[in-house]
């Protein structure tokens, strides 16, 4: 969409439409002819008409609507200012008319998939599933083996225990037979 500014400020759009309900960074806002002298912030301000407005800023000539800003499907008041900072806060230099813009209403996001979607979201969810049964069994090999291994363990252990009270058995026999 592109805003044109004229010479006395009044807004005219290449289309009413300023996006669809949800979409983000999807429709990027041009705005020309914005320039005012000693100006150095623009700002377009978007009136819901409930109490609820929005500041954005224009100042670099572009902007891209957000999903917060497309909030409902309805027709909002807009109107471009050019603001001069001046201490600590900025006053308005210019105010164009206000002109309207539309927020156009959106399909819902809990439409059915085609069956092509659904078949293939389905076999990379069995994929999914196959991978992870093959990990699983590898756990349990693994677990398996750390527990023979820990038994096996548990034998030399028990086994060098033995052997080392019939060493220390043949020590003292040795000891016995020496004195």
């Amino acid at each position: 969409m592109v805003i044109r500014l004229d010479e006395n400020y009044n807004a005219m759009t290449s289309t009413a439409l300023l996006g669809y309900v949800g979409e983000t960074n999807a429709r990027p806002v041009s705005v020309e002819g914005m320039e005012i002298d000693g100006a150095d912030r623009y700002v377009m301000t978007i009136d819901y008409g409930d109490g609820v407005q929005y500041e954005v800023d224009i100042t670099g000539g572009q902007w891209t609507p957000t999903a917060d800003i497309l909030r409902s499907a309805q027709t909002v008041s807009c109107q471009i200012c050019a603001k001069k900072l001046s201490g600590q806060e900025y006053i308005l230099l210019k105010k164009s008319r206000i002109f309207r813009l539309r927020i156009g209403a959106a399909i819902g996001d809990n439409a059915i998939p085609s069956p092509d979607v659904a078949i293939d979201a389905l076999d990379r969810i069995d994929a999914i599933g196959r991978q992870a049964h093959a990990d699983m069994q590898t756990a349990v090999t693994a677990a398996e083996t750390a527990t023979t291994a820990a038994e096996n363990a548990k034998k030399s252990a028990t086994a060098a225990e033995k052997s080392a009270d019939t060493t220390e058995q043949a020590a003292s026999r040795a000891e016995t037979a020496k004195t």
